[in-house]
């Protein structure tokens, strides 16, 4: 980690431990991960880890996720749409304190665990994209595609109405 940047990841790691994404350790863990910063677009740094041997350990879902070409059939009467990106859409999930520890990290600062579902995990999308299907099914007019949702309507008022149940 260069010296230039590490003002920006120990204010990272401070703003993701005060919303409660990840929090200190000190107890030992069955497993400890490189940290991995990344930039954003917008100068940002975003924190993942490099899991390599957990990964190797990890149990896959195989949930297959849905790709634009699977909801073509469904937009094809509709002629308003909005979309949502989620953004940090991982974080959104929670993990269990038992999949937390497998989750610590070892920076400059001391060790992290996750307490929300990190990037770096390949078992991350998968996980991440049943719980937003399950959020989000019983939605008509609501498609997922990775971290964005598509609301659609043949015509204004039920787009509206289906945009409006979508962020109830």
């Amino acid at each position: 980690m260069p010296l230039a940047v590490r003002p920006k990841l120990k204010a990272e790691l401070e703003r993701m431990t005060e919303a409660g994404i990840i929090v200190p350790v000190t107890e030992p863990t069955p497993w400890v991960s490189q940290m991995v910063a990344t930039p954003k677009k917008n100068g940002d740094i975003r924190i993942c880890i490099d899991p390599r041997e957990l990964n190797k350990a990890l149990i896959r879902e195989r949930f297959t996720l849905l790709i634009l070409d699977d909801a073509l059939h469904e937009l094809g009467q509709s002629r308003f749409f909005s979309k949502a990106n989620l953004s940090a859409g991982f974080h959104h999930v929670e993990l269990d304190y038992e999949s937390s520890l497998l989750t610590t990290f070892q920076t400059y600062y001391g060790r992290y665990r996750w307490t929300r579902l990190p990037f770096g995990l390949y078992v991350s999308s998968e996980i991440f994209g049943r719980k937003l299907l399950e959020a989000l099914d019983s939605l008509t007019g609501v498609i997922c595609i990775a971290d964005d949702v598509i609301v659609h309507g043949r015509d204004e008022g039920e787009h509206d109405a289906r945009l409006a149940a979508f962020l109830q």
